[in-house]
């Protein structure tokens, strides 16, 4: 259930009362209107993930406007769609690692070398 809250007091009041029964001041209390359709919109905490879940459910959307537009031969449509699929980037190669030899095998291979050139009197 929906719930307004009276600006000038911060109470609250039930969102089925009609429009002359709520106090003055009411306003919606995280509800947005958009097209006919009610959507709770995010508090600041939560707008990265709300923005993110709306690109993701509009995504298929979003990528054939983009191709349709490039088509035409919009070149900034065609760079948009490179950078989203990712192909300005090239072939990525994973960063190896390169560590050096651990001192165990350091001092193996030291002693090993001693033993060899060991020389008994």
């Amino acid at each position: 259930m929906a719930r307004k809250r009276v600006a000038e007091t911060g109470r609250f009041v039930k969102a089925e009362q009609e429009a002359g029964d709520a106090p003055a001041g009411a306003v919606a209390d995280f509800a947005v209107e958009v097209a006919g359709a009610r959507v709770g919109a995010p508090r600041p905490r939560h707008c990265r993930t709300f923005a993110r879940s709306r690109m993701a459910e509009n995504m298929p959307a979003i990528t054939a406007m983009l191709v349709a537009e490039s088509r035409k031969g919009s070149l900034g449509h065609l760079k948009l769609l490179v950078q989203l699929c990712g192909m300005d980037k090239g072939e990525v190669t994973p960063k190896v690692k390169r560590r050096g030899k651990s001192l165990e095998a350091i001092l193996m291979e030291g002693w090993e070398r001693e033993k060899d050139n060991f020389e008994p009197k």
